[in-house]
């Protein structure tokens, strides 16, 4: 699993289609731009992006006390990458200045994210 809050952090995703990186650089951007590269993302207006790994279950999403069966996501996107894998974007929303994105491949996304 990848948790990244700003631009300068994407090198370390590795094992990830180019089209979800495009797809996260685009939001940690966004997130870097309105809310500054500087803030704490645990303690600061904002929020992050949760690549999960192929490996990866939404089990993982536990280390950082999120539950996967409780989310309720604000809107649902899909990524479809040049091999034909697809990749589920949930977006979920804290408060009104808090969202965490959660990307993980569509075939392992629980129903309610894909909802």
């Amino acid at each position: 699993m990848f948790k990244i809050s700003h631009v300068h952090e994407l090198p370390k995703i590795i094992g990830i289609p180019q089209e979800v990186i495009d797809v996260t650089e685009s939001i940690v951007d966004t997130l870097d731009r309105v809310y500054g590269v500087d803030r704490d993302p645990l303690l600061h207006d904002g929020g992050y992006v949760v690549v999960l790994e192929p490996e990866d279950d939404l089990s993982v999403l536990e280390e950082i006390e999120l539950e996967a069966e409780r989310l309720c996501p604000e809107y649902t996107d899909y990524i479809r990458t040049s091999a034909g894998v697809e990749y589920c974007h949930a977006l979920i929303l804290c408060n009104n200045e808090f969202s965490i994105h959660i990307i993980c491949e569509t075939s392992k996304a629980s129903v309610n994210l894909l909802e």
